[in-house]
């Protein structure tokens, strides 16, 4: 009996596009069809479009001043985990490494206050993007990274705020600048008088790709607003509505309004915004050094969506907003991956049970900022290649 062929378009369609990018990328090198099909931009959004709707291929990116990026694979532990190596003219110069943001595979990465990376961890090719330095008395600068998928273009907005004084809360001008990775150019979208300032050490949260939000204070009436700042655009949209505090019964849960009335200028680690499960999150107080409340918007931009997920209680920090959570752990909705402190270790926190339980995950305290990425063959136009070191040997880079 003859052995059955696999067809085709179930081949490149179905089958290829669900494997992870590592071994795609060993199918590169079989023969010149996989090479020439794996290659082509259509076949990276096929697969991205796949990756994108799975809970696998999740990659928890860890970025430290000076150590430089490292890199887990949240769902097959199998896969070892990676520490990248930058060029010496970016690592050895810079290494002042901070995170923007992530974007369908793609990882935005501070490197000095001229220098970001756009990279891919994935394939390890990356894109050096340089800007004019903006370190000013009285300046503030907040970085935002997504994908404006109605001109097929990853950008970068920097939002620039020049204080009148070196009091927070009182803005003077505050410029928006984007940069297009299609043109590798940057442009002034933007430049307004007495503006709500952003809190200070925030980058943009991205929702849905496109939508950049930050949280914004207004002097003038005391409260907090969620902006929003539209990619497809390059316009700021309607502000999203902030959680109904008044409908909770719960007498320890506290409106951000009510927790800067308290805390004043210190609210910065008391309020955060983030994305949890693909939808935007806020991390409020729940009462006065206990813990922290879990906000997540189910549907966007509808205020009556917004619901508690879960309260997560203290358990020695001083500071109980440096606690985080960053994905469900595969396969349930019961445990949730959170960090108690910047410099702290991984854990898996169980949202029914409250147990914690550690995520072991080697080097993870030694990295204060994390976000998570998924694996994408998205490219970079104009890229290079850097290197990885995987288990303490050296893996030169991919091709």
């Amino acid at each position: 009996m003859a052995a059955s062929t696999l067809p085709m378009d179930i081949l490149v369609q179905e089958l290829l596009p669900r494997l992870p990018v590592k071994s795609l990328l060993r199918f590169k090198c079989v023969s010149k069809f996989f090479q020439t099909l794996i290659s082509t931009p259509e076949f990276a959004q096929r697969h991205l479009r796949h990756s994108l709707a799975s809970n696998d291929n999740r990659l928890l990116i860890l970025v430290r001043e000076l150590l430089g990026v490292y890199s887990f694979h949240l769902d097959s532990p199998r896969f070892h985990s990676v520490s990248f190596f930058f060029p010496p003219e970016i690592s050895n110069v810079f290494g002042h490494f901070f995170i923007v943001g992530s974007c369908n595979g793609l990882v935005c990465i501070g490197t000095s206050p001229s220098s970001l990376l756009i990279c891919n961890p994935s394939t390890a090719v990356y894109k050096q993007v340089y800007c004019d330095n903006c370190s000013v008395v009285n300046s503030c600068v907040n970085y935002g990274f997504g994908f404006d998928d109605i001109n097929d273009d990853y950008k970068i907005v920097r939002v620039k705020a020049y204080m009148s004084n070196v009091d927070y809360f009182v803005g003077m001008r505050r410029d928006i600048e984007v940069y297009s990775l299609n043109s590798d150019s940057w442009s002034l979208v933007e430049r307004k008088y007495d503006q709500d300032p952003i809190k200070h050490s925030e980058n943009g949260t991205l929702v849905n790709n496109h939508l950049l939000h930050w949280m914004f204070w207004n002097p003038s009436n005391e409260k907090y607003r969620i902006g929003c700042f539209n990619l497809r655009s390059n316009l700021w949209a309607d502000d999203v509505p902030l959680p109904d505090y008044s409908s909770e019964t719960d007498s320890n849960v506290h409106s951000v309004d009510v927790l800067f009335q308290t805390y004043g200028n210190n609210l910065n680690d008391l309020v955060k915004l983030g994305v949890f499960d693909g939808c935007l999150c806020l991390l409020t107080e729940n009462s006065q050094d206990i813990g922290v409340d879990v906000w997540v918007m189910k549907e966007y931009g509808i205020r009556d969506s917004w619901l508690r997920l879960v309260s997560i209680q203290d358990t020695g920090f001083r500071q109980p907003f440096k606690i985080c959570p960053f994905a469900y752990r595969k396969g349930s909705k019961s445990e949730v991956l959170v960090r108690m402190h910047p410099q702290s270790a991984f854990y898996w926190f169980n949202i029914t049970d409250k147990k914690w339980r550690s995520a072991e995950m080697h080097l993870a305290s030694a990295y204060p900022e994390a976000c998570m990425c998924k694996e994408s063959l998205v490219g970079i136009p104009g890229g290079g290649h850097f290197q990885v070191q995987v288990l303490g040997s050296c893996q030169q880079e991919r091709e």
